[in-house]
């Protein structure tokens, strides 16, 4: 998530690494989001939350299509 990003709160995207890092050791998924309450934070942080999963062992997220959620490669 990277919405406290874009309202100035933190520098970086949360989770920490940590607890990604287990999400990741449990088999688990992530969905990147801005949590925006203005269009123009939409995709705020993006390119900082992708390097953060791929340091963490992700290489892909899901995103929420028509028919339901979709797994993309980072």
């Amino acid at each position: 998530n990277t919405g406290a990003m874009a309202r100035g709160y933190k520098s970086v995207p949360y989770p920490a690494p940590a607890l990604l890092k287990r999400i990741k050791e449990k088999g688990g998924k992530v969905m990147v989001n801005s949590d925006c309450h203005d269009a123009k934070n939409l995709i705020f942080g993006y390119d900082v939350a992708r390097e953060l999963l791929l340091s963490c062992g992700f290489d892909s997220a899901v995103i929420l299509r028509k028919h339901g959620f979709e797994e993309i490669g980072l």
